[in-house]
């Protein structure tokens, strides 16, 4: 059946800090033109578990 879908980390792989890394937004459109399903997800936290 092959792939169906992506799990992109945010942070490092579609930008960095403030910036897009290039050629990031041309592949998840290519993705998506060919249908394949992304979610997008992140590990860097904002708040502290504590909050």
């Amino acid at each position: 059946m092959g792939v169906q879908g992506y799990l992109l980390d945010l942070d490092g792989t579609v930008y960095l800090g403030e910036k897009l890394i290039p050629g990031a937004d041309r592949a998840v459109a290519e993705l998506r033109r060919r249908g394949r399903r992304i979610v997008f997800l992140s590990n860097k936290p904002l708040h502290s578990r504590a909050r």
